[in-house]
């Protein structure tokens, strides 16, 4: 009877973590600051631990939102603040899609066929990693004071980019990206003098170690010479 019992309560929380979805109504109600007046197909700004999103959308009735991990497994892309900004300048909240959430894809039935998607996505630490909801030239605005360039502290993909300095903010422009994902790696503009300090240190460290090591050396063949045991040259 208890085993009977375990076992319901098992599938009963399985049960319910299937339901669970990845976007609460909670989450797409969330306010945000939305630059409408950009004139690329696609903005994102990344500000901390996630970005905003600006998609010009022509002629669609619904978009796909997902995320990849590192096996290129997809999953719904959990996002907040979601709005809709219509060519005759009527912005949408939340409440005006039709939001359909599956184990792969987070399906948006938008309130007009033409306008600007906006939503917020969460980013990683010092990292950028989105789908490509439309074609056409892409702008990804960094959080102030960072930047790319060297290659052992960023990257970005796909290639054929620019990058741009607009105040104390770092921006990339694609002209025309095909790739279905955009990822940045990216940098605080104090990261290469830390690191430098950091191999300084350490090679300060080593060279006091192979001073350290070359004394005690010699002051162990003096003390063999001293008991006769080797012969100074």
């Amino acid at each position: 009877m208890r085993r009977a019992l375990a076992v319901a309560a098992v599938l009963a929380l399985v049960a319910l973590a299937g339901c669970s979805g990845t976007v609460s109504e909670a989450d797409l109600a969330e306010n945000a600051t939305t630059n409408w007046s950009t004139t690329e197909p696609a903005h994102l700004t990344v500000e901390g631990d996630e970005y905003r999103a600006v998609y010009r959308i022509e002629n669609r009735t619904t978009v796909e939102l997902y995320q990849r991990d590192a096996f290129g497994q997809e999953s719904p892309l959990p996002i907040s603040a979601l709005s809709f900004r219509a060519d005759n300048g009527t912005v949408y909240n939340h409440s005006a899609f039709e939001v359909d959430e599956s184990s792969r894809r987070l399906t948006l039935e938008l309130p007009a066929r033409s306008g600007q998607l906006a939503y917020s996505a969460p980013a990683g630490s010092k990292h950028l990693g989105a789908q490509t909801v439309v074609t056409g030239s892409h702008r990804v605005t960094l959080p102030a004071n960072t930047t790319v360039g060297l290659p052992v502290l960023s990257r970005v993909h796909p290639g054929n980019y620019t990058v741009n300095r607009s105040g104390p903010r770092t921006e990339i422009v694609w002209q025309n990206v095909t790739s279905d994902q955009l990822s940045v790696d990216y940098y605080h503009e104090r990261d290469p003098f830390v690191l430098a300090a950091l191999f300084g240190l350490i090679g300060l460290v080593l060279l006091a170690g192979a001073i350290h090591y070359l004394r005690a050396l010699r002051r162990l063949q003096r003390r063999r010479v001293e008991a006769g045991l080797e012969f100074e040259e």
